[in-house]
């Protein structure tokens, strides 16, 4: 079993999760796919109290909403850096790195996506769900190269 140190993990927990919001920010850019804290943003501003919400936009203004996705993307990346990290420090495999990004990529088609009202794997979205799944599965098999890249590397430096 080839075990990173937590410094290890960590540089290829962040390297990953940037690689995953470089390749959002490209899919977005270019297929208009709504990246996952987008997504999520706007589904939880649903929660926030109206009062609250008022005194927000009065304080902030029109960064209100900016300020809001910044948030949401910050705690994007600290998850996918820490969800990295763990799995490069427990040592898994390559293949069970890959299972990862395909589990996430499950997660987003068949929970996110749904409870943000694009529907089970995009399909209550106007653009193609076939595009919105292939794109998110661009972004997390990204992330799982990046991941099962870090552990490659660290098996030849030892």
């Amino acid at each position: 079993m080839n075990r990173l140190s937590w410094r290890g993990a960590l540089a290829g927990g962040v390297l990953a999760a940037a690689v995953a919001l470089a390749l959002q920010n490209v899919a977005r850019d270019t297929w208009q796919v709504r990246t996952l804290p987008e997504r999520l943003m706007e589904w939880l501003l649903l929660f926030v109290p109206l009062d609250l919400f008022e005194r927000g936009v009065g304080q902030f203004g029109g960064g209100a909403k900016e300020i809001a996705l910044y948030g949401t993307i910050g705690g994007m990346v600290l998850l996918l850096v820490g969800l990295g990290a763990l799995a490069l420090r427990r040592g898994l495999t390559t293949w069970q790195l890959l299972g990862l990004g395909l589990g996430l990529w499950l997660v987003a088609m068949a929970i996110v996506m749904p409870v943000t009202g694009a529907g089970f794997f995009a399909t209550g979205l106007l653009i193609s769900p076939l595009l919105t799944g292939a794109a998110y599965l661009l972004v997390f098999l990204g992330y799982a190269s990046i991941l099962a890249s870090a552990r490659l590397l660290s098996r030849r430096s030892v």
